[in-house]
């Protein structure tokens, strides 16, 4: 169970709790406005999990396909607790949801450490000496 207050904004508003409850996904939060998750199953994604992307000030999110997503995984997680599934049953019902889940993801390469850019656009003789500087610290 994740509290309201640590919720981002875009899930722990009421609107979306509001429009989440209209649409089917009532269960996903209790009477206190918590989100439910879970039971999560050996063997889930939790990569592409918490990789999802809710900032609703990013072009690429979407609130009908974000609630769209919300309503596939919970209807898996609750079909593998209903029928208590084994873990390698869990797992191909979760995997139906996996191109959702890339397509929601920000990072959906998997590439999370990309480094850093720091003096990248600098001449090479400036990148030297930037090099020389940070073995001093």
């Amino acid at each position: 169970m994740v509290p309201l207050n640590a919720l981002p904004s875009p899930l722990s508003s009421s609107w979306f709790q509001f429009l989440a409850k209209m649409v089917g996904l009532r269960a996903l939060f209790d009477n206190d406005g918590n989100l439910k998750i879970g039971p999560v199953p050996h063997g889930t994604p939790v990569a592409l999990l918490s990789n999802i992307n809710i900032d609703r000030g990013d072009p690429r999110f979407g609130l009908v396909s974000s609630l769209k997503l919300l309503y596939k995984l919970t209807n898996r997680l609750k079909r593998i607790e209903r029928k208590n599934l084994s873990p390698e049953a869990a797992t191909a019902v979760l995997k139906e949801v996996v191109p959702d889940l890339i397509e929601q993801s920000v990072c959906p390469d998997f590439e999370i450490n990309r480094g850093h850019t720091l003096g990248s656009k600098l001449p090479d003789e400036d990148k030297e000496a930037l090099i020389e500087f940070i073995k001093t610290l």
